[in-house]
């Protein structure tokens, strides 16, 4: 009979509790939520520059082959489409 007292004292106990408790899960779920954004921007960012570095890096490799190229007298293929309209306008 003490078991079952204790178990309806619990719970009401955390009836009461329950907008206390609802609050304190909502301010937990928004910082999880917070830390999750600060976490993913980062890490794009980290993303972002690192694809930009490899490009820039692939981008001279490139403008040295192609410089080897003309002086041996070859010329090189036109780029691709893309990267035309890139140099046009830089978007």
């Amino acid at each position: 009979m003490a078991g079952i007292n204790a178990a309806k004292g619990l719970v009401a106990g955390l009836k009461s509790q329950e907008k206390a408790i609802e609050t304190q899960m909502t301010r937990i779920t928004k910082g999880m939520i917070t830390t999750t954004k600060k976490v993913h921007r980062a890490t794009t960012r980290e993303e972002v520059h690192s694809l930009r570095s490899l490009v820039r890096a692939f981008a001279w490799y490139v403008a040295d082959l192609t410089g080897q190229m003309r002086q041996h007298g070859i010329e090189p293929p036109a780029p691709p489409p893309r990267v035309d309209e890139y140099n046009r306008t830089g978007v």
